[in-house]
């Protein structure tokens, strides 16, 4: 969080690269996502790269969130400065339906498949373990959804 003195370029640069590479995950990988941003893998890599001065603008910030349908980079930002989002359209009407409860539950059930792979051998390994961060976060995602199309959004 931020110390109130504002942030260095440094500490910016880490708060978005982080946010990139988390996004990048939920987005299911750094191949699909460049081709979707007409970029070259190679100039991905180095804007998610922390020893890289290399950082995406900021439009493109937005269309990743917009792709993966969350506000993972922008609300890391926010978080950086000390605020915190809260979704806009929030309804007093209930649109959850079935559909997202579905999908919900077909992602669960990818959740509970891959960990009972990975935890076969009793552990979750270095290799497994950004694969399981990623389901995790597409659960999570699914879950903020829902819950920002119940009454009051939820946030």
């Amino acid at each position: 969080m931020s110390t109130g003195r504002g942030l260095s370029k440094e500490e910016a640069a880490r708060v978005i690269k982080t946010a990139l590479r988390r996004a990048t995950r939920l987005y299911g990988g750094a191949v699909g996502l460049s081709i979707d941003l007409e970029l070259s893998q190679s100039h991905l890599s180095k804007c998610q790269n922390p020893n890289e001065r290399e950082i995406l603008p900021a439009h493109l910030l937005l269309v990743i969130d917009s792709l993966i349908g969350s506000p993972v980079i922008i609300d890391a930002m926010a978080r950086e400065l000390g605020y915190r989002l809260v979704r806009q359209e929030a309804t007093e009407e209930c649109s959850l339906d079935m559909s997202d409860l579905l999908r919900f539950v077909g992602v669960s059930g990818d959740l509970a498949q891959k960990f009972s792979q990975f935890l076969a051998d009793g552990e979750i390994d270095n290799a497994e373990a950004p694969v399981a961060h990623a389901i995790i976060e597409l659960v999570i995602s699914h879950l903020r959804t829902m819950q920002d199309k119940l009454p009051g959004g939820g946030r």
